[in-house]
């Protein structure tokens, strides 16, 4: 009996040792570079990085819904990980307000310190932005979202992504025609 036992426990502690340095192994593992470009925009790949889950495959998705929409979306291994949304409107919206009237996407929403007027949730960005083009009035507005992520296991992520969407605020309003 006591023979039947230790075996037991070692096979337990065996198994143990094994899911644990397999996980180990898994749990850091980005084996994809992480583009300076996606979805044709310049953007801070170290930043980026921060915010993408482990995986061997990383793949980016454009669609361009006419000259004042555009949407990216970026995949590891075939999973959703970072969804960018840009419009460019006459119509201003109020970050804060918007924010607070969406609160499944916004969980805890700060106002952020980048833009015109930002929102930081745990997973959501949201920044309303003054956009003249072609000397018309009008405002960009850039939504990042992270996809499958669980923001209560990484407590600096909404800081990460509010680093991200201050690095790519110029770019994207520039790419949506803002300033021409």
């Amino acid at each position: 009996m006591i023979r039947v036992l230790m075996h037991r426990s070692a096979v337990r502690v065996a198994v143990s040792v094994a899911l644990l340095s397999g996980a180990a192994a898994c749990g850091d593992s980005q084996s994809y570079a992480v583009p300076d470009t996606v979805c044709g925009k310049e953007v801070d790949a170290k930043l980026l990085g921060k915010l993408l889950p482990s995986g061997k495959e990383l793949k980016a998705d454009s669609k361009s819904l006419g000259a004042d929409e555009a949407t990216c979306e970026l995949s590891v291994d075939g999973s959703p990980a970072l969804h960018i949304d840009e419009v460019r409107q006459q119509a201003a919206i109020d970050a804060t307000a918007f924010a607070k009237n969406h609160p499944g996407r916004f969980a805890h929403p700060e106002k952020s310190p980048f833009g015109d007027d930002s929102v930081t949730a745990d997973r959501t960005i949201l920044s309303v932005n003054s956009c003249p083009h072609q000397g018309e009035k009008s405002f960009y507005i850039l939504d990042v979202s992270l996809e499958n992520t669980k923001a209560a296991q990484n407590a600096p992520l909404p800081t990460k992504l509010a680093r991200f969407a201050e690095s790519y605020l110029p770019v994207g309003a520039k790419t949506m025609g803002c300033g021409e």
